[in-house]
């Protein structure tokens, strides 16, 4: 005898066959939407599908459209969606083909000394030295924060491990963070590469002039991916958010006037950060909040929908129509 489908399964299934899907669309026409993206490095069959769905089924417009409607200007079609891209790795080349290919405009988010080659993204070589380790445990011992011991005996344990010191490390104070993934890296007895390898090779700034040449809208992502709210001097602060800034309207010659903080959750920003980002010239910016937007949304706390190439198509689709909220 077969097993008889989980209710939740069944109710999925109607969901999808009987047009459900169509309803929540409706029902959620006037929700700006806004998709995250992050790497590209799987085949691509995952994105044209994505791609097919937005343009059959969605409006595609640009952040700075969203922007601008905010701001008062123009009303935006309904089912409105937008495309951003975080962090600048050149794996985004393959994809934003596909983008082009069905007309849909994105938005890229630099880390800018990630692209001026000053260093690779510290998550990067965290999930690097767990690969490349031959350690079989991990102590983490950190004086009045944490102390215990992780094991690294099998794929999925470095997997495990990998995002329980991200969660740590994300907690600490920005220059402490620093020193301990040092120490976490030494303990690993992992030599890191000066250069990211190609796995987490970051765009060329020719490209991302090229790129900005076809449409491709960027903005800065501050300048080495800290935590926002655990950075203690102001001074340093101020230097990550608008000296990327700087630093990308230098190679483009135009006004960046989209930011995206790192991490980018309600918690990892606090007044400091917003103020600055505010005052600094920008029109907009982005967090990792889930949700969709509206009219009246502040448009310094954007929200987002977070999503792969690689996530399921029946996923996608309740995504975007508003069925799921976790």
């Amino acid at each position: 005898m077969k097993p008889i489908p989980a209710p939740k399964t069944i109710a999925k299934t109607l969901l999808h066959n009987l047009g459900g899907i169509h309803g929540f669309r409706l029902l959620n026409s006037k929700g700006i939407r806004i998709l995250m993206y992050h790497r590209f490095l799987e085949k691509t069959e995952g994105l044209n599908q994505q791609c097919e769905i937005i343009r059959r089924q969605y409006n595609p417009v640009s952040l700075k459209s969203i922007t601008e409607y905010l701001r008062g200007g123009e009303p935006l079609p309904e089912n409105a969606v937008a495309i951003t891209i975080d962090d600048g790795y050149r794996d985004f080349l393959e994809a934003q083909i596909i983008f082009r290919k069905f007309e849909i405009p994105t938005t890229v988010f630099l880390v800018t000394d990630f692209l001026d080659r000053k260093l690779w993204l510290w998550f990067d070589k965290l999930k690097y030295a767990l690969r490349q380790t031959k350690r079989n445990s991990l102590a983490i011992d950190i004086p009045a924060r944490a102390s215990f011991t992780l094991s690294l005996k099998t794929d999925n344990e470095r997997r495990m491990a990998r995002e329980n010191i991200s969660t740590l490390l994300k907690g600490l104070e920005n220059s402490q963070r620093i020193k301990t993934f040092a120490q976490i890296a030494n303990d690993l007895e992992v030599e890191l590469p000066a250069s990211p390898p190609e796995e987490f090779a970051p765009l060329t700034w020719n490209e991302v002039r090229t790129l900005a040449k076809e449409g491709v809208e960027f903005g800065p992502h501050t300048k080495t991916h800290p935590i926002l709210s655990q950075i203690e001097d102001p001074e340093l602060l101020k230097d990550e958010i608008l000296g990327s800034k700087n630093r990308l309207q230098e190679e483009l010659k135009t006004p960046a006037i989209h930011f995206c903080y790192p991490n980018g959750r309600r918690s990892d920003l606090n007044d400091p950060t917003l103020q600055l980002v505010q005052d600094g010239g920008f029109h907009s910016a982005v967090t990792t909040e889930r949700g969709m937007n509206a009219a009246q949304t502040n448009p310094f706390l954007l929200l987002r929908l977070g999503v792969e190439p690689t996530v399921p198509v029946r996923y996608f689709e309740e995504l975007l129509a508003g069925v799921r909220k976790e």
